[in-house]
């Protein structure tokens, strides 16, 4: 057994719950399917229901089995705002905090952050930087540091900030 298929059985044994930030985006669709065809990741995908499920039936993808949260209908969305108020200490309003939570990898970072997802990938169509801020603003500095970027080469963040290149093959 190689270690991919290693770490397929231990996902498989333990499922985790990953929330994709752009729900509507092609490629995204198609790591989801992917991944729910294989029942590797529970699949949580932001964005309009209709919408998403639209660009699915566009690109062929089949999101069987996907949870597709809206985050402008999300049920708990006061007490997220609540939270990111209180994690942000002063520096966000409450306002501010609706405003950005009202944005898919706002709304992601926090569902992680609540423990509503295990892992989040973005970065389809936002920038490096407005994926990884919500990381910055949101989760405990030590976390950041172990955020792996998929943006070209593999990429990992240093602990001061700085990205640094890690090329890995698997």
């Amino acid at each position: 057994m190689d270690v991919f298929e290693n770490f397929e059985n231990q996902l498989k044994a333990n499922p985790k719950t990953i929330v994709f930030t752009e729900g509507t985006d092609a490629r995204i669709l198609s790591a989801a399917s992917k991944l729910l065809a294989g029942k590797i990741l529970n699949v949580l995908l932001l964005g309009n229901p209709e919408a998403v499920k639209k660009a699915a039936a566009e690109g062929g993808f089949d999101i069987t089995g996907a949870e597709i949260c809206d985050p402008t209908s999300y049920p708990e969305f006061d007490a997220m705002v609540a939270k990111m108020v209180e994690l942000r200490k002063g520096k966000m309003t409450e306002e501010q905090c609706r405003a950005a939570l009202s944005k898919s990898n706002y709304f992601g970072t926090m569902l992680v952050k609540m423990g509503k997802a295990d892992c989040l990938l973005g970065g389809a169509t936002y920038s490096t930087a407005d994926t990884v801020r919500p990381a910055h603003q949101v989760q405990a500095r030590h976390q950041v540091r172990q955020l792996l970027l998929h943006y070209g080469p593999r990429q990992r963040e240093a602990g001061d900030g700085r990205l640094r290149y890690q090329y890995r093959s698997f």
